[in-house]
């Protein structure tokens, strides 16, 4: 979704009762950053709130209903001559059976141990070492 020409994005921190964190990975076909490491997701589309995005998202990338969504932060950027705000929440789930999307090929269900070995953005590195650290 856009308002005032700024595109919406929302994105999940996914917990599950373990306390790990899941990443997804884009497809080699994903036509941005294939092969990276990912939370699950996307566009807030038209007349849609971030939450209900946030997990309309969650469930069309992975099959995971999310509860105690939570909204952790939220960022502008410049990308392409558009203007973003990405809205990341936080959130718990019950399983652990991810059921991907075509969008993407991997799934882990990762620690603050994990970290420092996945190719991630840096940005990405430093919320969920600060996400993960505050178990």
């Amino acid at each position: 979704m856009t308002t005032d020409d700024t595109v919406l994005v929302a994105n999940v921190v996914v917990r599950n009762q373990a306390g790990q964190v899941l990443l997804i990975r884009r497809s080699q076909t994903h036509p941005r950053l294939s092969l990276m490491w990912d939370l699950p997701g996307g566009l807030v589309e038209p007349g849609e709130a971030p939450e209900e995005a946030a997990e309309r998202e969650t469930w069309e990338e992975t099959g995971l209903t999310v509860h105690d969504l939570e909204k952790y932060r939220e960022r502008d950027a410049e990308r392409d001559g558009r203007s973003y705000k990405f809205v990341l929440f936080t959130a718990m789930t019950d399983s652990d059976e991810v059921e991907l999307s075509y969008e993407h090929d991997q799934y882990r269900w990762i620690t603050a141990a994990d970290i420092p070995e996945l190719d991630l953005p840096e940005r990405m590195r430093e919320v969920l070492l600060r996400l993960t650290a505050a178990q």
